[in-house]
């Protein structure tokens, strides 16, 4: 859909080539965002996947089950993050893999962010199926809304509730000067924050 900043696309082990808004891609595409660069995608059964700066993404598998609309789509992300949103009654398989856990949905909103010995997951809608590690009890754990979990070679740790959203009331609608300038009431519990600015208008286009 979108590319912001530096964005390039690797096929079937070539160089990589900067990726431009409106290029299609296929399996076997490796997409790679620079410092404070995104991409978003937007895949056949309708679900998107924003890239965050600094990420890598393999798309393993696309594949279109028949004559009907339904897609089984393989994901790999080796380091970075995704906000991915998964349509209700979308593919009969939406996988992401990462370097310890595979994460399967269906009609979810989550965030996921991977590193070379753990991943974090958070939920915003609906449930995410992550599977890690050997052992039968670390094996698969369900991952509900509101809740996130941390996965590493061991399995997927026991999910904990998301912190609760800012309250952004007082953050004007309107803001006609640079620089940007935003402020709210901190959260209790919370110890930073990632912000993300979108354009007002493309409501995909990270900027």
């Amino acid at each position: 859909l979108y590319t912001h900043g530096e964005v390039s696309v690797q096929k079937s082990g070539g160089a990589m080539l900067g990726l431009t808004s409106g290029a299609k891609l296929s399996a076997g595409d490796l997409v790679r965002t620079g410092p404070q660069s995104s991409a978003a995608l937007r895949f056949a059964d309708g679900s998107r996947v924003l890239l965050r700066p600094g990420s890598v993404l393999r798309i393993e598998r696309m594949v279109r089950l028949g004559d009907s609309e339904a897609v089984d789509t393989q994901l790999r992300l080796d380091e970075g993050g995704t906000d991915t949103r998964v349509p209700k009654l979308s593919s009969p398989r939406f996988e992401i893999r990462t370097p310890v856990v595979n994460l399967g949905v269906r009609g979810t909103d989550f965030r996921t962010r991977a590193e070379p010995t753990r991943t974090a997951v958070e939920v915003i809608e609906g449930i995410v199926a992550g599977s890690a590690g050997s052992t039968a009890a670390a094996a698969a754990r369900s991952i509900e809304a509101g809740f996130g979990a941390l996965a590493s070679p061991t399995g997927v740790a026991s999910p904990s509730p998301l912190l609760a959203a800012p309250d952004l009331q007082a953050v004007a609608s309107r803001i006609d000067r640079l620089p940007l300038r935003l402020s709210w009431q901190a959260a209790a519990s919370g110890t930073s924050y990632r912000a993300q600015v979108f354009d007002g208008i493309e409501s995909d286009r990270l900027v």
